[in-house]
């Protein structure tokens, strides 16, 4: 069993009224669901044509209505001034960044505050 998995699978654990630990299957299962779609929309964020983006939609709604799992969105977090700077002026090759290596950066830096 990888280490998501077992992450996914601590959240399900409760104490019962007569002290006796409980497994939710329920829940566990539809953590796994939820962690599928997940991997389902990052593939979106990195697609690279509509083809690609419609057939990553309909993997999602496909999966969110054969499971019968709502997903709920996060609100998306953007980033700050000082985060844009830190960014750009962070590391010794941030002042010579060239567009491309910048975009990728703050690219990479939403990814981290939104997942």
């Amino acid at each position: 069993m990888n280490q998501r998995i077992k992450e996914l699978a601590s959240q399900c654990w409760d104490l019962r009224i007569d002290g006796n630990q409980h497994f939710d299957q329920e829940q566990f299962a539809e953590l796994i669901v939820r962690e599928c779609i997940s991997i389902v929309d990052d593939a979106e964020r990195g697609g690279s044509n509509e083809v690609w983006d419609n057939a990553v939609k309909f993997i999602r709604r496909d999966l969110q209505e054969h499971f019968g799992v709502e997903v709920i969105k996060k609100e998306w977090v953007g980033l700050t001034d000082g985060d844009i700077a830190q960014t750009m002026h962070g590391s010794v090759e941030g002042s010579n960044m060239l567009p491309y290596q910048f975009a990728k950066a703050i690219e990479a830096k939403l990814k981290e505050r939104n997942t």
